[in-house]
């Protein structure tokens, strides 16, 4: 389970990223994507994924998420729900 106090992403006691502006970063001080609209970049700049509806799609045709999902997944914060997806891709569960 993953979970945001402020921009901070932590996992149990342990942080493993936070949120600066668009960008989501890696404990390890590592930018492992962006949110821009309503699409999820990587830190190439690659559209990885995007939002439609109700629905995270994969540009490379993997399995959709469903946005209704995060709270499951991602507890606390104030992030958008484009972003906590973000999360959830780059960090795992």
């Amino acid at each position: 389970m993953i979970k945001l106090v402020d921009r901070t992403i932590w996992r149990g006691y342990d942080k493993i990223g936070w949120i600066e502006g668009n960008d989501i970063w890696s404990h390890e001080n590592k930018k492992l994507g962006y949110v821009l609209a309503n699409d999820i970049y990587n830190a190439s700049g690659r559209k990885i994924a995007y939002l439609q509806d109700n629905f995270i799609k994969f540009e490379d045709g993997s399995p959709s998420l469903n946005i209704e999902d995060n709270d499951r997944h991602i507890q606390g914060g104030s992030a958008d729900d484009l972003t906590k997806a973000a999360i959830r891709i780059f960090l795992g569960d």
